[in-house]
């Protein structure tokens, strides 16, 4: 049973680094290969599917992890929810499509047919994490393996075979990550058990999702908006170059990414199940067993970042983004608190207490229009990190005042 245990935690680390590195990675072809204009392009096009993934996560992905543990019929359940999720993205891409006509047609899109092909990304690879947190949900940890090996990271090597035969552009990029994007969608109905129910609205669990996460959808647009209100006032302010360098910073810090990723894939299923079998004293003995021995790698981790900071950027990007290093030594900084943040916030959504999240990000929001002007003009791309920061503090401030409000330590 020890071993099994261990061996699933590995497995899930591993898969969350095929993830993050293959992003990680694509990141830097970007970057070396279109420049770092595209690459803030990219990343504030890309922009659109992290605000969708919050709703997404919310409604779909996190109930198959919470709710399909305390329902009789789990795998119903499950079937149910996919079924529910297929058919919120088939309404989000028309959505989407004509969101992207309308813009294109009074503003003109910013590059070519990849224009066109990135609704479809967005869509498929929000499918994507669906699908992942399904066979999470059923603890099998080989075919969340196996659809990320097809969907990610065979994205790598046919992006390097390319570079032989064509000048690489954004278009070309986007084309080849969503035809892998594709075939992790074939995967996953091969791998995925038949259900030969017949296919009725009536039994798709949107009502229970819907009582699970009204407050984390709303939470996701505000969390959403103070994240990236700066990155975005960054972009206009001081150009898409100063969007690409934040996130090549970002990129650096993909090693936490995995770290952070596999907690949210992982805790939740296991801190629910201890809640609702043991009792809370029994959830909180296993936080304070994760944010030790999490934080012990997260330190390391921290370490490494800090003294081969300059090298891994040099290495990575070239000699020529070595004047950032002080940015990513702030970077470090900040990661810490987000370290902290992201253990509150778990015990919090297992728990159910998913408006202490809206307010603390309704807080950032109200904060980031207040100092994001400001802090820009001020600090320049230091600015944004800064800015980071405090949003941080305060989420974590209001994540410990519900936590304690509610006799919960």
């Amino acid at each position: 049973m020890i071993r099994h245990k261990h061996i699933s935690k590995v497995m899930a680390l591993s898969d969350q680094m095929i993830v993050s590195g293959t992003n990680f990675v694509i990141g830097i072809l970007i970057t070396r290969l279109a420049g770092i204009e595209d690459y803030g392009r990219y990343s504030l096009y890309w922009m659109i599917f992290l605000f969708l993934l919050g709703f997404c996560n919310s409604f779909i992905g996190l109930p198959s992890q919470i709710i399909s543990n305390q329902v009789a019929n789990k795998f119903e359940y499950l079937e149910e929810n996919n079924r529910l999720g297929n058919l919120s993205l088939t309404l989000l891409l028309f959505l989407l499509y004509t969101g992207f006509y309308i813009y294109d047609s009074l503003y003109s899109s910013s590059f070519g047919y990849g224009y066109w092909i990135f609704p479809m990304t967005i869509v498929i690879f929000l499918k994507q994490e669906m699908n992942r947190k399904y066979f999470y949900a059923k603890l099998d940890l080989k075919k969340v393996i196996s659809i990320d090996f097809s969907a990610y990271l065979l994205q790598i090597p046919s992006l390097l075979i390319l570079t032989q035969f064509y000048d690489i552009t954004l278009d070309l990029i986007i084309t080849n990550i969503t035809l892998f994007g594709i075939m992790g969608q074939v995967v996953f109905q091969f791998l995925k058990p038949r259900y030969n129910s017949p296919f009725r609205l009536k039994k798709m669990p949107y009502r229970e999702n819907w009582s699970y996460s009204k407050h984390l959808i709303f939470t996701s647009i505000l969390q959403w908006f103070s994240g990236n209100i700066l990155i975005i006032s960054a972009g206009g302010i001081i150009g898409l170059s100063a969007v690409g360098i934040l996130r090549v910073l970002q990129n650096i810090m993909g090693a936490l990414h995995i770290l952070f990723l596999t907690m949210e894939n992982v805790i939740p299923v296991k801190a629910s199940i201890l809640l609702n079998n043991h009792g809370k004293q029994h959830m909180f003995n296993y936080f304070k067993k994760v944010f030790v021995v999490a934080g012990i790698v997260y330190g390391i981790i921290l370490l490494v970042l800090k003294v081969s900071g300059e090298f891994l950027l040099s290495f990575l990007y070239g000699e020529s983004y070595l004047e950032y290093s002080g940015l990513l030594d702030l970077f470090i900084y900040l990661y810490i608190l987000v370290f902290i943040g992201t253990i509150a916030q778990l015990i919090i959504k297992t728990l159910k207490l998913n408006y202490g999240i809206s307010i603390a990000y309704a807080l950032t929001v109200i904060a980031a229009f207040a100092i994001s002007t400001t802090l820009l003009n001020t600090f320049g791309i230091k600015g944004v990190i800064l800015g980071l920061g405090i949003f941080q503090l305060i989420t974590i401030s209001t994540y410990l005042f519900i936590i304690k409000r509610n006799s919960i330590c």
